[in-house]
């Protein structure tokens, strides 16, 4: 699964229900389901911030707490071309 940046919204959500792990996202297994549109603008974010600073070799969210009521990225970590 690949998309190249700048993503919409809704073609993240689609890539979010593409993972394996998608089931529990969506209220398996008994589980409220997670707040998906919070998941993908958040990975719409990682992905415009990634495209709009050509400087940075690297950019990670891990992890990102999706949860009913929205998500929130626990860490974040950024290498500069440079620092290569």
């Amino acid at each position: 699964m690949q998309a190249l940046a700048p993503l919409s919204r809704v073609r993240a959500r689609a890539l979010l229900l593409e993972l394996r792990h998608a089931p529990p996202l969506t209220g398996g297994r008994g589980a409220p389901a997670v707040h998906l549109d919070a998941a993908a603008a958040a990975v719409c974010a990682v992905a415009r911030a990634g495209a709009e600073h050509p400087e940075l070799a690297e950019l990670e969210v891990n992890p990102l707490l999706v949860h009913p009521g929205g998500a929130l990225a626990l860490d974040a970590h950024a290498v500069p071309r440079n620092a290569r």
